[in-house]
């Protein structure tokens, strides 16, 4: 799944391509709020708008 989020402390749009929940099943709507803290790892992570260069790779 790709997740888009806003660094609320730079205001800096990101994206997380590939993104899995480690270590337990998680069922998540579109648009949906997570109630509690989840952990996930990503293939990817871009600074939205950045022409698609990877800012971060794992």
């Amino acid at each position: 799944m790709t997740i888009e989020f806003l660094d609320r402390d730079t205001g800096t749009y990101w994206i997380a391509l590939g993104v899995e929940p480690v270590g337990e099943t998680v069922n998540l709507s579109a648009n949906q709020r997570v109630a509690k803290n989840v952990q996930f790892m990503a293939l990817m992570v871009q600074q939205k708008g950045a022409g698609g260069s990877p800012v971060q790779q794992a």
